[in-house]
């Protein structure tokens, strides 16, 4: 079934936004398995073939096990918290994903850990940040937009 939109609300919608974003794209937090990184990279690379993945994660144990599915230079796996800066460098992350992360974090330590993950977004880049219910049936998102070098939710 398909429900059309009233205009005012399809230039709401981040379709489009995210289309032009699908560049450097990090996946932080992937989990005990690289699942949601692997289908984010394979339905976004039909956006645009040359889409750089990057899926990173705390535990080193879950990154080795990672490596498998790895398809250098489009789908890397690495060892890293919050502060992809550390990791990508100048390389701006066009969109920055945290799924299911931030949910563990004192509420007092969720603001640091988007301004310390922000600092690694281009400017103009989206940040992600979600949670769900396991089965993924219900799902809350917080979009973050990177302006002016401040993010903005």
């Amino acid at each position: 079934m398909h429900v059309a939109l009233p205009t005012h609300l399809k230039q709401h919608r981040i379709e489009p936004v995210v289309g032009k974003l699908l560049h450097n794209v990090v996946d932080v937090g992937f989990g005990a398995h690289p699942y949601t990184t692997l289908e984010m990279a394979a339905r976004w690379a039909t956006c645009n073939p040359a889409l750089r993945v990057l899926g990173v994660e705390i535990d080193p144990e879950r990154v080795r096990a990672a490596q498998l599915y790895a398809v250098p230079p489009q789908l890397n796996f690495a060892l890293c918290g919050f502060n992809l800066t550390d990791l990508i460098g100048a390389q701006a992350a066009t969109i920055v994903r945290c799924y299911n992360v931030l949910r563990q974090y004192a509420e007092q330590d969720i603001q640091p850990a988007l301004l310390t993950m922000s600092k690694a977004l281009a400017e103009g880049g989206l940040l992600l940040e979600g949670t769900s219910t396991p089965s993924g049936g219900m799902a809350a998102f917080d979009i973050y937009r990177k302006r002016n070098g401040t993010l903005q939710h």
